[in-house]
């Protein structure tokens, strides 16, 4: 190449490769609502979505084979809202809630991946706000997990959905100031600490290069649990981030398959008293799902892997 060539190329990449630094702090965030019969309600988790303050997003709905009056529907909503960030993919037979998610990541591309089911609706600044507790300053975690408020009839009956401050007042068996000052906070659970660190599914945003360790590799016994299969095998991969503020709208009514419409204090058991808790079994399954796809043995200095810590965390509490 001439030398009057070179300096052309030169001034072209140049021209080109001007740094939008601004941009990099906007990452694309990829939004993925499974869909089964839930039409009814579908229509105004959208329009959550749609008021976002956070702009640079991708949604796909994933219809789990519906019938054929909830599938036209369906449709009908995704053709008056007309958004081309929002897009239709249908299952030919009804595979289940996780499924449907993973159907979902395939199909869309964002690094940061969060899940909106149909009945519940996002707070304008939850996807802004989510982000930002994955770009904080301290630690990188697969996963991140708001607080929630609690909807029945229309109306909010609760701004808590999870026991980290409840945990403190038991912890210290005494009385302590209910202080405003404490939203917002961030808390870290490491990988190592069992138990149930989140909310429920549309509470959370994750890091897509680690949900590829959880693509499962089979079907699953509790299909429709997605929130505590992603929740407990992310938070193996590296542990869990916790946004204290309700940033997610959760409904409570009677087409619930697992939280009871009738809650009226947070000492009160969540459940209805028909639910199957499938937690342990999602556990064993995603575990077995990262092995499949060969998720990192993360290891610490003359310490037991944590494949091995979890394994026997597990096996003494099946036994209690």
């Amino acid at each position: 190449m001439g030398g009057v060539a070179m300096l052309r190329e030169v001034k072209s990449i140049s021209k080109l490769g001007r740094s939008d630094r601004a941009a990099w702090h906007k990452p694309l965030i990829s939004v993925v609502i499974t869909h089964f019969n839930y039409a009814d309600h579908v229509e105004d988790a959208i329009l959550s979505l749609l008021d976002q303050t956070y702009e640079n997003w991708e949604c796909v709905v994933v219809d789990d084979a519906s019938s054929p009056e909830q599938q036209a529907v369906l449709s009908t909503i995704l053709r008056d809202i007309a958004s081309p960030k929002i897009r239709l993919v249908e299952h030919s037979q009804n595979r289940g809630q996780t499924h449907a998610f993973f159907t979902g990541l395939d199909a869309t591309t964002g690094e940061f991946v969060a899940m909106l089911d149909p009945d519940d609706r996002y707070a304008e600044s939850f996807l802004e706000e989510a982000l930002g507790a994955h770009l904080n300053h301290v630690v990188m975690c697969p996963i991140v997990s708001t607080d929630q408020y609690l909807v029945k009839n229309g109306g909010v009956i609760s701004m808590v959905n999870s026991h980290y401050q409840l945990r403190e007042v038991r912890r210290t068996g005494g009385r302590v100031a209910i202080d405003d000052k404490a939203a917002n906070s961030l808390f870290y659970t490491p990988a190592e600490k069992p138990g149930w660190h989140w909310t429920t599914t549309s509470s959370m945003m994750m890091r897509r290069s680690a949900l590829q360790y959880l693509k499962p590799h089979k079907e699953l016994a509790a299909k429709n649990s997605v929130d505590s299969y992603v929740a407990q095998g992310l938070h193996l991969l590296g542990g869990t981030i916790f946004l204290a503020k309700p940033l997610v709208y959760r409904t409570l009514h009677d087409r619930n398959e697992y939280i009871t419409d009738a809650l009226f204090s947070s000492l009160q058991e969540q459940a209805r008293p028909a639910a199957v808790n499938p937690s342990r079994q999602l556990l064993l399954d995603v575990i077995e799902a990262m092995k499949h796809n060969g998720a990192p043995n993360l290891l610490k200095p003359k310490k037991r892997s944590l494949w091995a810590k979890w394994r026997r965390s597990f096996e003494k509490r099946s036994k209690r």
